[in-house]
């Protein structure tokens, strides 16, 4: 699993999900007043936030698994997406 074991896997994604879930407990407690529909878009948003995470880690696994290295922007900081090769005209 390319240097990394199952239990360090799922080590790494809880403290993903435990960081996520902290985040959302400090900034809306049980003392706000939030309605259904907040409450609705908070969780939301906090899974979808919580799928992209679990999404990279996995996509970063296989990678390992492969040997391939995806580089970083400089302009985003964000992995940049393969779109394969291309030849200039």
């Amino acid at each position: 699993m390319g240097g990394m074991t199952q239990d360090e896997l799922k080590a790494a994604l809880m403290k993903d999900m435990e960081v996520e879930i902290e985040a959302l407990v400090q900034a809306h407690g049980p003392s706000d007043k939030l309605t259904l529909t907040e409450i609705e878009d908070l969780v939301l948003e906090a899974r979808q936030r919580m799928g992209q995470k679990l999404a990279e880690r996995m996509i970063e696994l296989q990678e390992k698994a492969r040997g391939a290295e995806i580089p970083v922007s400089p302009g985003t900081g964000k992995r940049m997406q393969p779109k394969g090769k291309k030849t200039k005209p």
